[in-house]
């Protein structure tokens, strides 16, 4: 009975998402060719939309998990956690930003990062959630690798110390471990900062951590080589993930907007917490001259909008 009552609801939930034209209007085809997995849910949480990358990260095909609830993929332990972000969401301004466990269909426990932004219609109604969603498994298996190579570095310091005969031999070794920290740092950063073509022309850059100067460097090579290979109109730099800028990272933020202007690309921020705008009210930052937009799903629209008007 408590199945066919949730068949019942997912099935409201989807018919309230398709009604109120936010499947139709997402380009979901070309999100299909995204790094990250996009998963569309229904008001009930259950999945509506479900792309590639979604398959290739939890494993269910996409008719699969179609109008299953998000507890599918959810470990028993994880899911008061959960709950309550979803909870969150229906009442939300803005996104959420998590990392969590979630359970794959082989019943591999992998570590997923999540984006999540309500999706509504113009009357403010939430009628359903947008997720993009990033195994970092791997990532989190690099970062241990860097505090292992840490750890040893730092014992064969104090070997040297003790042992001077073996000094040359020791600085040697630690030459090379540097040269692997800063490969597996630079690894760390094009996964913590993807470049994503969500549209014909447009580029998402979701943010996460301080956007300090060896950081934004580091994007912004990356970036504006692929604003010029692929002649990219709009690049949407997603703050989702970013709870705390200074003036310092805001200079950065410009910094960076200003190299994507140069190049004849328009930049639009997203996700900035409340908090973040706060901060940056006080610091009397001017972000008159760049677009600034509440979630993903908006800024698409706008470039969008703009790429019809030009």
């Amino acid at each position: 009975m408590q199945s066919a009552k949730l068949g019942e609801a997912a099935q409201a939930g989807r018919e309230a998402l398709t009604a109120s034209g936010m499947l139709q209007s997402l380009p979901l085809r070309v999100l299909d060719d995204a790094p990250l997995g996009v998963i569309i849910w229904d008001s009930t949480f259950c999945v509506a939309e479900w792309n590639k990358a979604a398959e290739r990260i939890f494993g269910w095909p996409r008719d699969e998990a179609q109008s299953q609830h998000a507890s599918f993929i959810i470990p028993i332990p994880v899911r008061p956690l959960v709950d309550d972000i979803f909870r969150t969401l229906l009442h939300a301004a803005g996104g959420t930003h998590s990392i969590n466990e979630n359970v794959a269909r082989d019943g591999r426990m992998i570590t997923c990062e999540w984006h999540n932004t309500p999706l509504r219609r113009d009357d403010q109604t939430v009628v359903g959630v947008i997720s993009l969603v990033h195994d970092i498994s791997d990532r989190q298996h690099l970062e241990g690798e860097l505090r292992r190579v840490a750890a040893e570095r730092e014992a064969r310091i104090l070997e040297a110390q003790q042992e001077a005969e073996q000094k040359n031999r020791l600085l040697a070794e630690m030459n090379e471990q540097l040269t692997t920290i800063s490969r597996q740092n630079q690894q760390i950063a094009a996964l913590s900062a993807p470049l994503l073509d969500i549209w014909q022309g447009v580029l998402a850059v979701p943010l996460i951590g301080n956007l300090d100067i060896l950081r934004v460097s580091m994007i912004m090579e990356r970036l504006l080589g692929a604003v010029t290979e692929r002649r990219v109109k709009f690049v949407i730099l997603d703050l989702t993930g970013v709870d705390h800028l200074d003036k310092n990272d805001a200079a950065q933020l410009i910094r960076l907007l200003s190299a994507v202007r140069l190049l004849g690309a328009t930049g639009v921020v997203t996700g900035i917490h409340p908090a973040v705008a706060q901060i940056v009210v006080q610091l009397g930052v001017d972000l008159r001259s760049i677009v600034t937009l509440r979630s993903l799903q908006e800024a698409l629209r706008f470039c969008m909008s703009q790429t019809k008007q030009g």
